[in-house]
């Protein structure tokens, strides 16, 4: 088994000759992310539009970012929501954790329903160009349905408040 490592991750790959076919699996450890986001006057989503090297695109996302090592997952995603957008939430739930590639990545994320907003100044990283919108919860529905947001956290973020707004509605 060889192992890479890097600030933050950690990536193993072994060999099951035991197989009918010989395979290699590789598994990437990495810390939590998260993602916050706001259902507010309509409800709204505050997405980032940025470029993803692995996805060689622009992609549309859920605010996210890795939990620095000590730091808890709530403290992140506060951290992180400041520095990418400049937003401040004053209530905070996670409301989902999940394995997006269990296959070969060891990695949950946790997503969090940030609520009642105040804007300030973003604090990005010297690397990081983000656009921010605050779209409305049935464009981001109908922009997940048409292919434009494709990152999988946002996904399940966008459709797990429509749904919930859906349930409120009848319930």
């Amino acid at each position: 088994m060889k192992a890479l490592r890097s600030q933050s991750q950690q990536m193993s790959c072994v060999s099951l000759p035991a197989y009918k076919h010989a395979a290699t699996w590789c598994v990437i450890r990495a810390q939590w992310w998260f993602s916050p986001w706001e259902p507010r006057s309509g409800p709204k989503i505050l997405l980032e539009h940025q470029y993803r090297h692995a996805a060689a695109q622009y992609l549309w996302e859920l605010p996210a970012g890795r939990i620095d090592e000590g730091e808890k997952p709530i403290q992140a995603a506060k951290r992180e929501l400041i520095e990418e957008t400049g937003y401040r939430a004053k209530k905070w739930k996670r409301v989902l954790y999940f394995f997006a590639t269990p296959g070969f990545v060891a990695e949950p994320l946790s997503l969090f329903l940030a609520e009642d907003l105040t804007k300030g100044e973003a604090e990005p990283e010297e690397d990081e160009v983000i656009h921010i919108e605050m779209v409305p919860l049935a464009k981001a529905v109908k922009m997940v349905m048409q292919g434009k947001i494709c990152d999988a956290k946002t996904i399940a973020g966008v459709l797990w408040l429509a749904q919930q707004r859906k349930v409120s509605k009848t319930a």
